[in-house]
């Protein structure tokens, strides 16, 4: 497989919104259309589209096959995935932030308290005993 094919099948991968494993079913399918068509022939990027159409046309085509409630249910789904992932990360950071926080405003009252409680001048009296 030449460069120029795996650059095809990339924009093709890259018009989709989501991959899922039909998704990835129907690209292997063009694929391997395209390699059997052009394996006695070197064909450029130019004669890919000129054959099996642009990524987005060949986007739109799976879309129109496929059911596209069920389609935009995909969607949705991986968006509401998308924004819990993105939510816990972010409440993750910030909970090890404040506990970070917190841990260097226990540090430091404790270094305070020492400051304060060592004594800053010693006296020592000495009793002698006769």
């Amino acid at each position: 497989m030449n460069k120029e094919i795996k650059k095809y099948i990339k924009n093709i991968k890259i018009m989709f919104p989501i991959m899922q494993k039909e998704e990835k079913k129907y690209i292997e399918r063009i694929k391997q259309s395209i390699i059997k068509q052009s394996e006695s022939q070197g064909m450029s990027y130019q004669d890919l589209v000129n054959q099996f159409g642009l990524p987005d046309d060949i986007m739109k085509a799976y879309i129109d096959e496929i059911d596209s409630d069920e389609f935009i249910s995909k969607i949705k789904k991986h968006r509401t995935i998308k924004k819990f992932i993105v939510g816990t990360c972010v409440f993750i950071v910030m909970s090890v932030l404040i506990v970070s926080l917190w841990n260097i405003h226990q540090i430091n009252e404790i270094k305070r308290d020492f400051r304060n409680h060592v004594p800053v001048e010693y006296q020592e009296e000495i009793e002698v005993i006769e």
